[in-house]
């Protein structure tokens, strides 16, 4: 799997004044999804579908730690070896896993630079123009990339063992 970025988030202040600007500027199209004050961003056309997108209202006030920017998220077949590979090269955990019914878990984390970053492990079919694959299939493409790959477990997002422990006795999990 390639590691792309497949999505950004914009934390606002004002989510309407934010999203005509948007709208105003690049011509994106917003959609409302999720809770109040939440917008799927489409930022291409139908044959050039683009970078998918949210906007939201910023969870802290800018004056304090509230983010500055843009928050990427990058795909990851396997939630439990990204974070593993966080830690190991010297980021740091801040969310706990979160699911998002019908498309995937994330999780947040800081890079060495202090950048927060998401990484997600998706659905089946769940990014613009992917479709659904069977269990078999997937099987098949891990099995060809690594013949030590094990027999999934029941849940696609984890590979055992699983980190959990570890992390929250070890105190990778940053407050």
């Amino acid at each position: 799997m390639i590691h792309n970025v497949v999505h950004f988030a914009i934390h606002a202040g004002d989510v309407e004044r934010a999203r005509k600007f948007y709208e105003g500027v690049f011509g994106w199209k917003f959609q409302a999804w999720g809770p109040p004050g939440f917008y799927q961003i489409s930022t291409g056309r139908d044959n050039e579908p683009g970078i998918m997108g949210a906007l939201h209202q910023r969870s802290e006030p800018l004056e304090g730690r509230g983010m500055r920017g843009f928050e990427c998220t990058v795909s990851v077949e396997d939630i439990v070896a990204a974070k593993y590979a966080v830690v190991r090269h010297g980021g740091k955990l801040i969310s706990e896993e979160i699911e998002i019914p019908e498309v995937g878990v994330l999780f947040q984390f800081l890079d060495t630079e202090g950048n927060v970053l998401n990484a997600m492990c998706y659905l089946p079919g769940a990014l613009p123009g992917t479709a659904p694959e069977t269990e078999e299939i997937l099987l098949a493409d891990l099995k060809a990339e690594d013949a030590s790959v094990a027999e999934p477990t029941i849940n696609p997002f984890r590979a055992e063992p699983e980190p959990d422990v570890f992390i929250a006795e070890s105190g990778l999990l940053s407050d």
